[in-house]
Formats: structure tokens, C-alpha cells, sequence
């Protein structure tokens, strides 16, 4: 008979420990990557809050590190949920040249501290929430990918990012549930690094 949980259980999310030292890998390329990442409890009704507050810093990332810095390829701040428990994993990452990594991840943390500091205003936020609506139903428009968010929501039984209710609630967040998030998950120290090169 048809049952909606798998017969193997996911395996839960370990939350993550602060002040681990970074893991590399070296493979000899010349592109790198770094990625910042955090596993840690977070509320269900925080998670569309938690969401936006890394399309902020996603944003800010690319008009700083890229744009104005020229140090990356491609870039950017994401984030996934687990329902048993209720965990968010919180990600930031950038690939570069080898010789710009300290200057990425120098780049990455003042983002992230300058996003706990500088929360963004009502008209930043507004523009990030409708550029994430429309890379959403970019997304949707093909039936396999409607299919693929329909099957990881009833797999892992949490919404997609990309679904309509979930984006409706992006559009009742706060700035002051920005404010407090970004307080409790931006502290860089509580991430681990990894550094692929």
C-alpha cells in the first residue's frame, strides 16, 4: 500500500557546534569554493522569516562581492528545513579564485555583521520579496518542476521555498523579525567553513 513517509528515515540534521575549525579540501583547481553552514532549532513560524532574511543577505552579497568587489562567480545565501525535528540549515557561499578566498570569506562575514547591524529598510525588503515571488514562478512555470516541489513537500513534509503560501507568508514578515534573526543566526563564529580549492 501507498504510504507518504519513506521506509528509511531521513536522517535528522546535527545541530551545528561554534568555533570548529574550517575543513578543506584540495582538488588542484583553479576555481574555489567556500561555504558557510549553520544547522540550528528554529520555529515553524520563523521559517518564511528566516528565508527572507537570507534572500537579504544573498542580495547584499552579490551587490557587494561581486559587483562592487569583483571577487566572485557565483554566489549566494540559502536555506532548508527539516520538520523532525523543526531545524533550519542556513548557508552562505561564494566561489572565486584561490587567491581571493581570504578575501571572501572576510567579504561573507562583514555581510553578515552588516546585515545584524544595518537591517535592511521597508523598501529593500519590499524589492527582495518581489524579485524572490517572480524567480519562484519562473521556476513553477514547467510541469516537472511543479512536480518535483510537489514531491519534496510531501516527502519532507515542510513547504517549499517556492510555494505560494509560504511566499504569502514571506509578505507578512516584520523588520523587527528580520532584526531578531538576524541577531540569532548571522554571527558568523556560530558557522562552520568549509573551503573546497
Amino acid at each position: 500500500s501507498y504510504s507518504r513517509k519513506p521506509e528509511m528515515p531521513l536522517t535528522r540534521w546535527p545541530i551545528t557546534e561554534a568555533g570548529g575549525v574550517p575543513v578543506r579540501k584540495s582538488l588542484g583547481a583553479d576555481q574555489a569554493r567556500l561555504y558557510f553552514g549553520r544547522i540550528d532549532e528554529l520555529a515553524t513560524d520563523d521559517r518564511a522569516a528566516l528565508a527572507l532574511l537570507a534572500s537579504i543577505l544573498s542580495d547584499r552579497m552579490i551587490m557587494t562581492l561581486r559587483e562592487k568587489e569583483g571577487l566572485a562567480y557565483r554566489l549566494g545565501a540559502n536555506v532548508a528545513f527539516s520538520s523532525d525535528p523543526d531545524l533550519a540549515w542556513f548557508t552562505a557561499s561564494i566561489g572565486t579564485r584561490a587567491e581571493n578566498l581570504e578575501a571572501a570569506e572576510l567579504g561573507i562575514r562583514r555581510e553578515m555583521k552588516r546585515l545584524v547591524d544595518e537591517m535592511a529598510i521597508d523598501e529593500e525588503v519590499d524589492r527582495i520579496r518581489v524579485a524572490v515571488r517572480s524567480r519562484s514562478l519562473m521556476r513553477r512555470m514547467t510541469a516537472v518542476n511543479r512536480a518535483r516541489y510537489l514531491g519534496l513537500r510531501a516527502y519532507r513534509e515542510v513547504p517549499a521555498l517556492e510555494d505560494k503560501d509560504f511566499l504569502d507568508a514571506m509578505d507578512r514578515v516584520g523588520i523587527d523579525d528580520l532584526a531578531r534573526l538576524a541577531e540569532q543566526w548571522l554571527d558568523a563564529e556560530r558557522f562552520r567553513v568549509v573551503v573546497v580549492e
